[in-house]
């Protein structure tokens, strides 16, 4: 993940839960009767991934071998994401919008995330999350959390520090913010200055 954008390394990841309740671990049983095929690749490995440490909520164990820890209530096929590196060297982490597209090895549309620790946010749009991406990602947000935070632990605490106005999609200020942003996640550069100007002056309003 750099800054304003997400490149695939065309890697995916098992996710052996139940798909309408990714929290719920898939157990043998119901790994067999719904994907019996995943069940035979990921059989080989039960006693090893069933042997792993007990880390927070992820208790594997030998009927539910195969459980993944991670924002799982927070993955979706639809919704776009917000996603911040948790850490930093320069404590200046780059922020990027996940959005769902269309992926043809899998043949259907779901949001690609990056391999890399991350804090989660869902916003209630695209427009929205697009703001939140341009406005982290500016040079007052980077020196705001610079000066609270270490290369190691840049948390969601250090992001809720940052004054950012809530989206309004009436307000023309949080909407060049947005035009901004879709252009830096399209490639182009853009004026940094400019960003900053916008995102300090929706302070002020």
């Amino acid at each position: 993940m750099d800054r304003f954008r997400i490149r695939s390394s065309g890697l995916y990841a098992l996710l052996p839960h139940d798909p309408d309740h990714l929290n719920e671990v898939l157990s043998i049983e119901g790994l067999i009767a719904s994907g019996p095929r995943l069940f035979d690749f990921l059989e080989p490995w039960i006693d090893q991934l069933a042997g792993r440490f007990k880390y927070g909520k992820l208790q594997p164990s030998a009927e539910k071998p195969w459980g993944v820890r991670g924002p799982t209530e927070r993955l979706t096929r639809s919704s776009p994401v917000v996603l911040c590196r948790y850490m930093h060297p320069a404590k200046r982490p780059p922020a990027a919008l996940a959005t769902p597209d269309f992926d043809e090895k899998l043949d259907l549309t779901t949001t690609c995330y990056p391999n890399n620790k991350s804090n989660v946010h869902v916003p209630l749009s695209i427009e929205e999350g697009l703001y939140l991406t341009g406005w982290i990602n500016s040079e007052p947000a980077g020196q705001a959390i610079a000066s609270c935070a270490s290369s190691t632990t840049i948390g969601p605490t250090t992001l809720h520090r940052l004054p950012i106005p809530r989206f309004d999609s009436d307000d023309p200020i949080h909407i060049r913010i947005v035009e901004m942003t879709r252009a830096a996640q399209g490639g182009a550069t853009i004026d940094e200055q400019q960003l900053t100007a916008l995102v300090i002056e929706s302070i002020q309003q």
